[in-house]
């Protein structure tokens, strides 16, 4: 579990990264976005939008940068769309998938999630 916009969770993502590079065939990861508040509510559209086109492997680590050293807030689904647009998706779809029932659905579900495991900080790991 993560937010874009936690330091923290910046900071983390180089050990997850490393994680990732080297975790087992096995091992199954799964990132989840945090909607503690308004725009992190906008940042997990724009997580969803990116996996939903296809492109969040490609977009992740930007938006990262984007917000802690660009000084992009992304605090809006303006923002977010033409955060995508600048990382080569196309606007049209990119306003598509961010006003998408499918979007919606998966940000509602990471909601559920986040409470069902009773998560109120991140970075966080769920291990099952």
């Amino acid at each position: 579990m993560f937010m874009y916009m936690c330091n923290h969770c910046f900071s983390f993502e180089p050990f997850i990264d490393k994680f990732l590079a080297d975790k087992p065939g096995y091992v199954s990861f799964v990132r989840i976005p945090a909607s503690f508040n308004k725009v992190a509510r906008v940042h997990a559209k724009g997580f969803y939008a990116a996996d939903t086109l296809g492109v969040l492997e490609d977009v992740h680590t930007d938006f990262f940068r984007a917000y802690h050293t660009e000084n992009k807030r992304l605090a809006d689904d303006k923002a977010v769309i033409d955060f995508l647009v600048s990382e080569g998706v196309a606007r049209e779809e990119a306003e598509k998938a961010m006003k998408s029932f499918v979007v919606d659905t998966k940000v509602r579900q990471a909601d559920n999630l986040m409470r069902r495991y009773r998560i109120d900080s991140v970075p966080a790991l769920v291990i099952n």
